[in-house]
């Protein structure tokens, strides 16, 4: 079963209010399946998702294109509930996969989202959320105390790692 409270077949969803709390999947989206022909999601307002699970782990909203993404729309978060768990499925390695409806998304949005598998991050460029899997590409990294990073990142116990090769 997928998508344990609302399955998008085609066209659009929208969710400006309410919560979709403590729905389970069997196979993806704990709460929301956004099926290869889905167009989108945005979320705005006071909308909350949280504490849904897919096969006992957490999981909120699955995207099944690998082009889909997130649209936060001066979304408020789920507050004390903690971060909506996502899932892109297809999603390549630089995928952008959260974008604002107006402006730049930031770290705060970024505080919003967590990614259900522990061997991919999020993370914020050029304004929008895009998926990195940890350990497989060797990219370049400025910090912002202006270390730069030339490698290849990996992920461990939780922390994840940089070497600073030059400033």
């Amino acid at each position: 079963v997928n998508g344990g409270a609302v399955y998008v077949t085609r066209g659009s969803m929208v969710m400006t209010g309410g919560t979709i709390t403590d729905s389970n999947a069997t196979t993806n989206g704990g709460a929301v399946y956004l099926s290869e022909n889905a167009a989108g999601f945005t979320i705005s307002g006071t909308a909350k998702i949280y504490g849904n699970t897919c096969g006992g782990e957490p999981q909120d909203v699955y995207m099944g294109k690998k082009d889909l993404c997130l649209t936060l729309d001066s979304w408020n978060g789920n507050g004390d509930n903690g971060a909506l768990v996502l899932n892109c499925g297809e999603a390549a390695d630089g995928s952008v996969v959260a974008q604002a409806k107006e402006g730049a998304l930031t770290g705060e949005d970024l505080a919003k989202l967590h990614y259900s598998d522990p061997a991919f991050t999020l993370e914020v460029k050029d304004g929008k959320l895009v998926l990195y899997r940890y350990g497989k590409y060797v990219r370049e990294h400025v910090y912002p105390d202006g270390d730069r990073f030339h490698g290849a990142m990996f992920h461990t116990s939780g922390i994840l790692s940089r070497f600073v090769t030059d400033s």
